[in-house]
């Protein structure tokens, strides 16, 4: 009935909606919900197992996610759900991957400095949708997600 990008339209429209009050908390505890839409570039690198090839995939990033915070004093805690739609990929090589879609889920761990600005770190899975556009098929890949 839906394209998947129809729906994942309508949950940033939702997303949107529901985010609120947590964005003007001053620096200090706060214990709370938060969602947001996050637009961004990227690229992606490939590496395959059968012929030991390489190759990078770049392209747009469209996301929503929720998550939970709770901040004590000057340490952050939060864990996270994403689902994105990407334009990520590849037209140059004879195989044209694609990344389409994906989910994750992320933990944070941080510190404020006394400026407000925080350090963190991130670890988490990811869920995401390759295509091959030859016709051979895609799969679902599984991976880390680690950040600063």
């Amino acid at each position: 009935m839906f394209d998947r990008f129809t729906k994942f339209a309508a949950a940033a429209v939702l997303a949107t909606g529901m985010a609120g009050g947590a964005s003007a908390q001053s620096l200090g505890d706060y214990s709370g919900p938060y969602a947001g839409l996050l637009v961004g570039y990227g690229a992606v690198d490939l590496e395959s197992d059968t012929n030991n090839t390489k190759s990078s995939i770049t392209g747009f990033d469209f996301a929503g996610f929720v998550g939970y915070e709770v901040r004590s004093d000057r340490m952050y805690y939060s864990g996270e759900f994403e689902i994105y739609e990407t334009s990520k990929e590849d037209d140059v090589s004879a195989t044209g991957i694609e990344k389409d879609f994906g989910y994750a889920i992320s933990g944070r761990i941080g510190y404020f400095l006394s400026d407000g600005t925080l350090i963190y770190g991130l670890v988490g899975v990811e869920m995401a949708d390759f295509a091959v556009t030859t016709g051979a098929g895609g799969e679902e890949v599984l991976g880390a997600r680690i950040g600063a």
